[in-house]
Protein backbone atom coordinates (compact mmCIF):
# COMPACT_ATOMS: atom_id res chain seq x y z
CA UNK A 1 0.00 0.00 0.00
CA UNK A 2 1.65 3.46 -0.89
CA UNK A 3 1.86 5.33 1.83
CA UNK A 4 3.51 8.64 1.13
CA UNK A 5 3.01 12.54 2.18
CA UNK A 6 2.31 14.82 -1.31
CA UNK A 7 3.35 18.06 1.01
CA UNK A 8 6.59 19.28 2.24
CA UNK A 9 6.39 18.34 6.53
CA UNK A 10 7.83 21.17 8.34
CA UNK A 11 9.03 20.97 11.75
CA UNK A 12 10.93 23.11 13.98
CA UNK A 13 13.77 20.81 14.71
CA UNK A 14 14.19 18.94 11.30
CA UNK A 15 12.88 18.86 7.57
CA UNK A 16 10.90 15.64 6.69
CA UNK A 17 9.70 15.87 3.12
CA UNK A 18 8.01 12.97 1.01
CA UNK A 19 6.91 13.77 -2.27
CA UNK A 20 6.34 11.07 -5.18
CA UNK A 21 8.75 12.13 -7.77
CA UNK A 22 8.55 12.02 -11.77
CA UNK A 23 11.16 13.05 -13.69
CA UNK A 24 9.24 13.97 -16.49
CA UNK A 25 12.20 14.14 -18.73
CA UNK A 26 13.30 10.60 -17.67
CA UNK A 27 12.43 7.15 -20.44
CA UNK A 28 11.63 4.04 -18.51
CA UNK A 29 15.46 2.61 -19.92
CA UNK A 30 17.51 5.53 -18.63
CA UNK A 31 15.86 5.36 -15.42
CA UNK A 32 16.45 1.55 -14.74
CA UNK A 33 19.88 2.51 -15.76
CA UNK A 34 20.50 4.65 -12.92
CA UNK A 35 23.30 3.47 -9.73
CA UNK A 36 22.95 4.40 -6.18
CA UNK A 37 25.31 7.50 -6.17
CA UNK A 38 23.96 9.26 -9.55
CA UNK A 39 23.12 12.74 -9.71
CA UNK A 40 19.73 14.02 -11.11
CA UNK A 41 19.38 17.77 -12.20
CA UNK A 42 15.73 19.20 -12.48
CA UNK A 43 14.03 22.66 -12.70
CA UNK A 44 13.75 21.71 -9.00
CA UNK A 45 17.30 21.04 -8.28
CA UNK A 46 19.66 18.41 -8.41
CA UNK A 47 18.76 14.69 -6.84
CA UNK A 48 20.95 12.05 -5.99
CA UNK A 49 19.85 8.24 -5.66
CA UNK A 50 20.52 6.97 -2.50
CA UNK A 51 18.51 3.54 -2.51
CA UNK A 52 16.64 1.14 -4.60
CA UNK A 53 13.75 -0.48 -2.90
CA UNK A 54 13.23 -3.70 -5.72
CA UNK A 55 10.98 -5.75 -3.33
CA UNK A 56 6.97 -4.88 -1.84
CA UNK A 57 8.51 -5.76 1.87
CA UNK A 58 11.57 -3.37 1.13
CA UNK A 59 9.06 -0.50 -0.03
CA UNK A 60 6.66 -1.61 2.52
CA UNK A 61 8.79 -1.41 5.57
CA UNK A 62 10.42 1.98 4.17
CA UNK A 63 6.85 3.26 4.13
CA UNK A 64 6.14 2.41 7.48
CA UNK A 65 9.59 3.47 9.24
CA UNK A 66 9.55 6.71 7.60
CA UNK A 67 5.63 7.29 8.55
CA UNK A 68 7.03 6.75 12.28
CA UNK A 69 9.58 9.40 11.89
CA UNK A 70 7.06 11.71 10.59
CA UNK A 71 4.34 10.81 13.40
CA UNK A 72 7.27 11.29 16.32
CA UNK A 73 8.25 14.50 14.37
CA UNK A 74 4.79 15.65 14.99
CA UNK A 75 4.26 14.32 18.47
CA UNK A 76 7.94 16.33 19.63
CA UNK A 77 6.36 19.47 17.92
CA UNK A 78 2.76 19.60 20.03
CA UNK A 79 4.89 18.26 23.65
CA UNK A 80 6.89 21.24 22.53
CA UNK A 81 4.47 23.66 21.97
CA UNK A 82 2.65 22.94 25.00
CA UNK A 83 5.99 23.15 27.25
CA UNK A 84 5.97 26.88 25.63
CA UNK A 85 2.32 27.80 26.75
CA UNK A 86 2.95 26.16 30.00
CA UNK A 87 2.89 28.75 32.97
CA UNK A 88 4.01 26.54 35.97
CA UNK A 89 7.37 25.94 36.35
CA UNK A 90 7.21 22.33 37.43
CA UNK A 91 5.46 21.44 34.68
CA UNK A 92 7.20 23.14 31.98
CA UNK A 93 10.22 21.10 34.24
CA UNK A 94 8.43 17.75 33.32
CA UNK A 95 7.64 19.08 29.75
CA UNK A 96 11.15 19.75 28.83
CA UNK A 97 12.35 16.29 30.52
CA UNK A 98 10.18 14.80 28.21
CA UNK A 99 11.15 16.71 25.13
CA UNK A 100 14.68 16.10 25.52
CA UNK A 101 13.86 12.04 25.89
CA UNK A 102 11.59 12.47 22.81
CA UNK A 103 14.52 14.10 20.60
CA UNK A 104 16.74 11.59 21.73
CA UNK A 105 15.05 8.85 20.70
CA UNK A 106 14.48 10.77 17.18
CA UNK A 107 18.18 10.82 17.33
CA UNK A 108 18.70 7.79 17.90
CA UNK A 109 15.79 6.24 15.60
CA UNK A 110 17.07 8.93 12.64
CA UNK A 111 20.53 6.92 12.91
CA UNK A 112 19.31 3.54 12.40
CA UNK A 113 17.71 5.06 9.38
CA UNK A 114 20.81 6.28 7.82
CA UNK A 115 22.06 2.84 8.26
CA UNK A 116 19.59 1.31 6.59
CA UNK A 117 17.96 3.59 4.07
CA UNK A 118 21.43 6.33 3.48
CA UNK A 119 19.55 9.23 4.10
CA UNK A 120 18.66 11.46 7.16
CA UNK A 121 15.25 12.53 8.56
CA UNK A 122 16.91 15.85 7.97
CA UNK A 123 17.18 15.85 4.53
CA UNK A 124 14.36 16.61 1.43
CA UNK A 125 13.51 13.19 -0.26
CA UNK A 126 11.58 12.25 -3.29
CA UNK A 127 10.67 8.54 -4.04
CA UNK A 128 9.70 7.37 -7.49
CA UNK A 129 7.68 4.41 -8.18
CA UNK A 130 9.18 2.25 -10.88
CA UNK A 131 6.69 -1.05 -10.54
CA UNK A 132 3.31 -1.23 -8.73
CA UNK A 133 0.67 -3.54 -8.46
CA UNK A 134 -3.13 -2.74 -8.51
CA UNK A 135 -4.46 -4.49 -5.64
CA UNK A 136 -8.21 -6.06 -4.52
CA UNK A 137 -8.35 -7.46 -1.32
CA UNK A 138 -10.10 -10.46 -0.58
CA UNK A 139 -12.47 -12.31 1.86
CA UNK A 140 -11.94 -15.32 3.65
CA UNK A 141 -14.85 -16.81 1.21
CA UNK A 142 -13.07 -15.55 -2.22
CA UNK A 143 -9.82 -17.21 -0.89
CA UNK A 144 -11.50 -20.48 -0.06
CA UNK A 145 -13.29 -20.97 -3.53
CA UNK A 146 -10.58 -18.71 -5.71
CA UNK A 147 -13.32 -16.95 -6.74
CA UNK A 148 -14.11 -13.62 -6.59
CA UNK A 149 -17.20 -12.22 -5.50
CA UNK A 150 -18.89 -11.44 -8.87
CA UNK A 151 -17.87 -15.61 -9.36
CA UNK A 152 -15.01 -14.98 -11.15
CA UNK A 153 -11.97 -17.44 -10.77
CA UNK A 154 -9.14 -16.52 -9.29
CA UNK A 155 -5.13 -16.95 -10.29
CA UNK A 156 -3.71 -18.26 -7.36
CA UNK A 157 -0.15 -16.82 -8.71
CA UNK A 158 -1.63 -13.33 -8.00
CA UNK A 159 -2.67 -13.58 -4.55
CA UNK A 160 -0.54 -12.55 -2.11
CA UNK A 161 0.32 -11.12 1.45
CA UNK A 162 0.07 -7.77 2.09
CA UNK A 163 0.09 -5.66 5.28
CA UNK A 164 -1.03 -8.84 6.98
CA UNK A 165 -4.26 -9.46 4.05
CA UNK A 166 -4.80 -11.57 1.20
CA UNK A 167 -4.73 -9.30 -1.77
CA UNK A 168 -5.27 -9.80 -5.50
CA UNK A 169 -3.09 -8.48 -7.82
CA UNK A 170 -5.64 -6.94 -10.43
CA UNK A 171 -3.08 -5.01 -12.39
CA UNK A 172 0.93 -4.39 -12.96
CA UNK A 173 1.44 -0.85 -13.48
CA UNK A 174 5.32 -0.28 -15.03
CA UNK A 175 7.24 3.31 -14.95
CA UNK A 176 7.17 6.31 -14.11
CA UNK A 177 4.95 7.84 -15.88
CA UNK A 178 2.12 5.23 -15.61
CA UNK A 179 2.45 4.72 -11.87
CA UNK A 180 2.23 8.68 -11.56
CA UNK A 181 -0.98 8.69 -13.85
CA UNK A 182 -2.85 5.91 -11.63
CA UNK A 183 -1.50 8.11 -8.55
CA UNK A 184 -3.10 11.11 -10.05
CA UNK A 185 -6.11 9.24 -10.88
CA UNK A 186 -6.21 8.09 -7.54
CA UNK A 187 -5.77 10.67 -5.50
CA UNK A 188 -8.56 12.75 -7.67
CA UNK A 189 -11.05 10.02 -6.84
CA UNK A 190 -10.31 10.19 -3.21
CA UNK A 191 -10.36 14.35 -3.01
CA UNK A 192 -13.95 14.20 -4.96
CA UNK A 193 -15.28 11.53 -2.19
CA UNK A 194 -14.30 13.54 0.53
CA UNK A 195 -15.43 16.74 -0.78
CA UNK A 196 -18.72 14.83 -1.13
CA UNK A 197 -18.80 13.39 2.13
CA UNK A 198 -18.07 17.26 3.54
CA UNK A 199 -21.09 18.82 1.36
CA UNK A 200 -23.46 16.19 2.45
CA UNK A 201 -22.70 16.87 6.45
CA UNK A 202 -23.33 20.59 5.74
CA UNK A 203 -26.41 20.05 4.03
CA UNK A 204 -27.97 17.88 6.93
CA UNK A 205 -27.12 21.15 8.96
CA UNK A 206 -28.62 23.59 6.83
CA UNK A 207 -32.33 24.80 6.89
CA UNK A 208 -31.96 27.27 4.34
CA UNK A 209 -33.46 27.04 1.65
CA UNK A 210 -31.07 28.69 -0.87
CA UNK A 211 -27.71 27.49 0.94
CA UNK A 212 -29.39 24.10 0.10
CA UNK A 213 -30.11 24.70 -3.55
CA UNK A 214 -26.40 25.98 -3.63
CA UNK A 215 -25.28 22.90 -1.69
CA UNK A 216 -26.83 20.56 -3.86
CA UNK A 217 -25.92 21.56 -7.19
CA UNK A 218 -22.29 21.56 -6.13
CA UNK A 219 -22.79 18.01 -4.72
CA UNK A 220 -24.54 16.89 -8.18
CA UNK A 221 -21.67 18.43 -10.51
CA UNK A 222 -19.29 16.20 -7.52
CA UNK A 223 -21.39 13.31 -8.00
CA UNK A 224 -20.67 13.33 -11.61
CA UNK A 225 -17.41 13.88 -11.71
CA UNK A 226 -16.68 10.26 -9.29
CA UNK A 227 -18.59 8.68 -11.29
CA UNK A 228 -16.65 9.73 -14.28
CA UNK A 229 -13.59 8.76 -12.34
CA UNK A 230 -14.72 5.39 -11.53
CA UNK A 231 -16.25 4.83 -15.13
CA UNK A 232 -12.00 5.85 -16.26
CA UNK A 233 -10.81 3.96 -13.50
CA UNK A 234 -12.72 0.65 -14.38
CA UNK A 235 -12.13 1.19 -18.06
CA UNK A 236 -8.17 1.40 -17.69
CA UNK A 237 -7.27 -0.84 -14.61
CA UNK A 238 -10.55 -2.98 -14.14
CA UNK A 239 -11.62 -1.25 -10.97
CA UNK A 240 -15.17 -1.50 -10.36
CA UNK A 241 -16.77 1.59 -8.83
CA UNK A 242 -16.94 1.52 -5.35
CA UNK A 243 -14.05 -1.08 -4.91
CA UNK A 244 -11.42 -0.85 -2.09
CA UNK A 245 -8.18 -1.37 -3.96
CA UNK A 246 -4.71 -1.16 -2.74
CA UNK A 247 -1.42 -0.05 -4.21
CA UNK A 248 1.74 -2.53 -3.64
CA UNK A 249 4.74 -0.67 -4.42
CA UNK A 250 7.33 -3.52 -5.82
CA UNK A 251 9.96 -1.10 -6.84
CA UNK A 252 10.70 2.56 -5.99
CA UNK A 253 13.96 4.50 -5.75
CA UNK A 254 15.23 7.09 -3.45
CA UNK A 255 16.31 10.40 -3.78
CA UNK A 256 17.62 13.17 -1.32
CA UNK A 257 18.20 16.96 -2.36
CA UNK A 258 21.35 18.30 -2.94
CA UNK A 259 22.39 21.91 -2.01
CA UNK A 260 23.85 24.31 -4.02
CA UNK A 261 27.32 23.76 -1.99
CA UNK A 262 26.95 19.99 -1.82
CA UNK A 263 26.51 19.33 -5.41
CA UNK A 264 29.76 21.58 -6.41
CA UNK A 265 31.48 19.90 -3.84
CA UNK A 266 30.32 16.39 -5.24
CA UNK A 267 31.28 17.19 -9.05
CA UNK A 268 34.57 18.56 -7.94
CA UNK A 269 35.49 15.51 -6.46
CA UNK A 270 34.20 13.80 -8.84
CA UNK A 271 36.24 15.79 -11.14
CA UNK A 272 39.31 15.26 -9.96
CA UNK A 273 39.05 11.54 -9.56
CA UNK A 274 38.56 10.99 -13.09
Amino acid sequence: MANYTKDFMKSKTLLLAATLLVFPFFSRAVAEEEKIGDIVKTPAGAYMLVNVFATSAQNEAFQRDIGIMIKHSHLIDMVRQKRDEEASPEEKAKLDAKLKQMENEFSANDKVMQRIYNFSANRKFKLTFLESYLCVPLTDEEMSNLRSSKGEELNPMRIVQYNKKNVYRVKKISGTKENEELQRAIAYSVSKRMESTKLRSELAKTTDPDVQMDLSKKLGAIEKAINDASAKLKEKYGIESKQSYIIEVSRSKLYIMLSPDELVKIEAERKNKR
